[in-house]
């Protein structure tokens, strides 16, 4: 089936490590069911994910599952985008449905991605 997303819906903290180490640049989205502007970019970022998902991965934190996570990192407003290079948290915060500001950090991220392979 064509409409299988490629946003990996993160259910533990061991498992958001793993995604990190396993994929060089990721995008993680903290949202929470009852967020009004979670819902009207969710479908932006599941876009995003098809057409970026072969340079980037593109992880979705409940902050209302994942409360511990969302602590860790700082979260106070969903939703909020952070994006990671190697596992290191890059500098900086999208916060809000902010979907120009999200497909320009997604363009960044595969761009680092798509130079990094040509230097190969």
């Amino acid at each position: 089936m064509e409409d299988e997303s490629l946003v990996q819906v993160i259910s533990s903290s061991r498992e958001f490590h793993a995604c990190l180490e396993d994929n060089k640049r990721c995008i993680v989205y903290f949202t929470a069911s009852w967020c009004g502007p979670c819902r009207f970019i969710a479908p932006e970022f599941e876009k995003l994910a098809k057409e970026f998902g072969h340079a980037v991965a593109f992880l979705k934190v409940d902050i209302d599952e994942m409360s511990r996570l969302a602590s860790k990192h700082n979260i106070s407003a969903v939703p909020t985008f952070l994006c990671f290079i190697g596992g290191e948290q890059l500098p900086g915060e999208l916060v809000g449905a902010d979907m120009a500001g999200l497909r320009a950090a997604a363009e960044q991220l595969a761009a680092s991605a798509d130079s990094e392979s040509d230097s190969d």
